[in-house]
């Protein structure tokens, strides 16, 4: 797999008040090329969630030593498919 790149998530912060915004988390969005050697969808998915347990057992304790946690109930899953308010993407 390979990391594309990311991208902080822009959020409307236009209607939020002051101790929400001081609360308010980051979102970054990460996008991932799938191997071509992986043909089947949940292979792909496999991968995904393994990439993420990893970022997760990487930054949460970097984040911790910088001062700042990173709360695991913030972490959204990887997935090749999006939202079921969007359409969904085929591999």
């Amino acid at each position: 797999q390979k990391v594309l790149g990311w991208r902080e998530v822009p959020i409307d912060k236009t209607n939020v008040g002051d101790s929400a915004r001081a609360a308010m988390p980051r979102f970054i969005q990460v996008f991932i090329e799938k191997d071509p050697s992986i043909t089947d969808p949940m292979d792909f998915e496999r991968k995904l969630y393994v990439i993420r347990k990893r970022a997760e057992r990487v930054l949460v304790p970097m984040a911790e030593e910088k001062g700042g946690p990173i709360p695991k109930a913030f972490w959204i899953p990887i997935s090749r498919i999006t939202n079921a308010s969007t359409p969904r993407t085929r591999m």
